[in-house]
Formats: C-alpha cells, structure tokens, sequence
C-alpha cells in the first residue's frame, strides 16, 4: 500500500538527480547493463499491469513473478469484458497513434502522456459516478491512498453568489 507514495518519492528524486546533472555518471554503466536492468524492469510493469487490463480484483501477491503470472492465469474467468476494451482501445490507439502520427510539423507528440491524461479524466469521471463503469483508480486499488487528491476541482459555495453576500463585500 505504500506504492503510490513511493512512486512520487521516486519522481522527485529523478527530478533532483537530473537537476543536478547526476545523471551523467550513468555513462560509466556499460550500456548491456542499462539495455537488460530496462527489460527486467519493463517486464515486471507489463505482468504486474495484467491485473488492471483484465480487470482483475485484487488477487494475492506472491515473492516469485512466475507465482503471480499463475495466481493472474487462475483467476482468469473473472475478467471484466469492460477493462479489456478499455486497455485494448487505449493500447491500440497508443500504437496507432505513435506510428502514424509521430510527429506534426516536426514536433514529437507524447502520446503516451496524452493517453495517460484522457485515462486519468476517464478515471475521474468513473469515481464521479458521470460513466457507469466503475474503472479501477488509486483510490479503489489503494484506499489508504484514497484521501490523497493530486489534482482536485475547487469547491464553489453557492452562497458566495448570493445578493447578500454581493452586497457585503461593498
């Protein structure tokens, strides 16, 4: 559970390293190094990630990632026909988009970040109760984490609009 606060640690201390051009010193690192700990650590995010793209409840982890691959492949009948469209049409689209349209005018577009930012909308609009789907967020995977907002619409009070509000602020 302490997941996500480890995630914005880690990207604030990438954030500094790269500030003060530490990053440089991984040029020592032979670069079959760099190209395998990559692979390791992307395959790990892909079979950790099968959980959300089946829609798969949260299912008991195991130290082994074989173990956990199994744990996901007996729980398979309880994926969600929802999710599964949801991920494929964002993965489909993500490469799609990528290869057709890298570039406008010479400028790369990040269409992993503009994925990313129509899908945490889409998560919103899902806890909001506006889409009747129920997609799997932060704060249904992590309760605890639940109460920590990153990016939360103002409160407007009606009554800060009222004539008699108006009229006191004269």
């Amino acid at each position: 559970e302490v997941l996500p606060l480890l995630a914005i640690i880690t990207g604030f201390i990438c954030i500094g390293v790269f500030a003060l051009k530490l990053d440089q010193c991984a040029q020592f690192v032979p670069l079959c190094v760099m190209q395998g700990f990559s692979v390791g650590v992307a395959i790990i995010i892909c079979v950790n990630q099968l959980n959300f793209a089946l829609g798969l409840p949260k299912l008991p982890r195991h130290e082994l990632l074989v173990d956990n691959v199994m744990e996901q492949l007996s729980h398979i009948d309880l994926a969600e026909w929802q999710a599964v469209v949801i991920f494929g049409s964002f993965f489909a689209g993500q490469l799609v988009l990528s290869s057709v349209l890298p570039k406008i005018r010479g400028v790369a577009i990040p269409w992993a970040v503009i994925m990313a930012a129509i899908g945490m909308v889409c998560g919103y609009l899902s806890s909001d109760g506006t889409i009747s789907y129920r997609i799997q967020t932060l704060s249904t995977r992590y309760p605890s984490f639940g109460g920590a907002n990153l990016i939360q619409p103002p409160a407007f009070h009606h009554q800060l609009f009222t004539p008699q509000c108006a009229g006191s602020a004269e």
